[in-house]
């Protein structure tokens, strides 16, 4: 905390680290779960070293996807309609106050389309 308060910390300032901070919450969902699943059903069968080393690739190669082609386009998504997919989900047709009938029908058509 010293260091923040002091200003000292301007080389982590860099997009590539917002990036691999981006990346941690998906790995810590994905780590414990698929890990202990990997572990349990290969490790009679292969060098643990070797099933880490795997293991750690492909939690780290799976969180990548996740940010960078699910997250991303579901984050645009959900920052460009929220009200239209809250509406869409609770099934709210037309209710004063609510959005106009014709983009949840829009949202609708595209979401069936795709």
């Amino acid at each position: 905390m010293l260091l923040v308060i002091l200003d000292r910390l301007k080389w982590l300032n860099k997009p590539y680290f917002l990036y691999l901070g981006i990346m941690t919450y998906p790995l810590y969902l994905l780590h414990q779960r698929i890990g202990y699943i990997i572990f349990d059903n290969l490790m009679g069968h292969y060098n643990k070293y070797l099933i880490l080393v795997g293991t750690i690739s492909l939690m780290i190669t799976a969180s990548f996807i996740i940010v960078k082609y699910i997250s991303a386009r579901l984050s645009n998504y959900f920052e460009k309609y929220p009200g239209l997919l809250i509406d869409f989900f609770l099934d709210i047709r037309t209710k004063p106050g609510s959005i106009e009938t014709d983009k949840v029908n829009n949202i609708q058509n595209s979401m069936s389309d795709n």
